[in-house]
């Protein structure tokens, strides 16, 4: 029963503790709000999609993987790359983004409820931490030290 509790403990909870905290964080981070694309250096439109889940490192639920292109306004140039946070409706739809480390990932220029994703993560997690510790606590080994009691010496026969 011991090997159980310690499974669910050091295994199964935190697992789902990561997937629910993910499902909170990017439920509220991959809402993005197209914007002014002119206003934008680069534009992107989305091509092709593709669904996925149940599970993933983006928590419970369905999310999509969108092909697009990205064109650079400054000089024309389009590339084709990956985009997590583009949906089925923005096939066809200009949508303003910025790009990130060299021109290697994109990202919306405007994602406005991503601090509320941030926010909710704070009391989430300190729940967590308290389940974690009621449910770990009990199968821990103890860490306090023993009392050593001194030994008092009789001489036989008193």
């Amino acid at each position: 029963m011991k090997v159980l509790h310690r499974l669910v403990a050091f295994v199964l909870l935190p697992v789902v503790g990561y997937l629910v905290g993910a499902t909170i964080f990017f439920a509220f981070w991959d809402k993005t709000e197209v914007g002014d694309p002119d206003g934008s250096g680069y534009a992107a439109v989305a091509q092709s999609c593709e669904r996925r889940g149940p599970v993933s490192y983006k928590g419970f639920g369905y999310w999509y993987t969108c092909t697009a292109k990205v064109t650079q306004r400054a000089d024309g140039v389009t590339r084709t790359m990956q985009a997590g946070f583009l949906t089925p409706k923005h096939i066809g739809r200009e949508v303003a983004v910025e790009t990130t480390r060299g021109y290697r990932e994109i990202n919306p220029r405007e994602r406005p409820y991503a601090g509320l994703g941030g926010v909710l993560l704070f009391p989430y997690f300190a729940l967590w931490v308290l389940v974690f510790a009621r449910v770990a606590g009990p199968v821990l080994p103890s860490r306090r030290r023993k009392r050593k009691v001194p030994l008092r010496y009789r001489k036989p026969g008193t």
